[in-house]
């Protein structure tokens, strides 16, 4: 459910609470809107006055992110795609760690991004990506160097 407006005569919660109930029952609610005056509505029907949306276990706000996050995330996606110039291998190699480094690789490589959302190809791909991420820039804040210093590069300009 993304909106669910507050009643004027205070009703709002009993609505809440029938909705609730209803979808537990269902386990799904996408119901048809009924064409009814208000006066014939059934007891315990209310009008349809919230929105839903069909919910993506395999997509997360960019939200999730402070903005160093995000920014890495950009650039990092943006490298990739450059492969003659830029090698995760290379990036990662300064955790010391080679079975971290080569899951590290596959989690960064396996994401998208659009301008308000992290995308993965199942759940709990995205599921260890966000706080691996953000341990990664916290951690490791050469990595995050490096990444802004090959844009730079590439781009050949200075990037904030």
């Amino acid at each position: 459910m993304i909106d669910w407006p507050v009643s004027a005569n205070l009703t709002g919660g009993t609505e809440l609470n029938d909705f609730f109930n209803w979808a537990e029952h269902l386990n799904y609610y996408q119901p048809d809107v009924m064409d009814t005056a208000l006066i014939e509505a059934p007891k315990n029907y209310h009008p349809i006055r919230y929105q839903t949306k069909t919910y993506d276990e395999c997509t997360n706000s960019l939200s999730v992110f402070k903005k160093d996050e995000r920014v890495f995330l950009e650039r990092y996606r943006w490298l990739r795609h450059v492969t003659d110039f830029f090698k995760p291998e290379d990036l990662l190699c300064v955790m010391n760690n080679a079975d971290a480094e080569k899951e590290d690789k596959q989690k960064l490589l396996s994401f998208e991004l659009d301008s308000k959302s992290v995308r993965c190809p199942d759940p709990s791909t995205l599921h260890s990506l966000i706080p691996y991420v953000k341990r990664l820039v916290r951690l490791f804040p050469q990595i995050k160097e490096t990444v802004q210093d090959q844009c730079c590069v590439l781009v050949g300009s200075t990037l904030p």
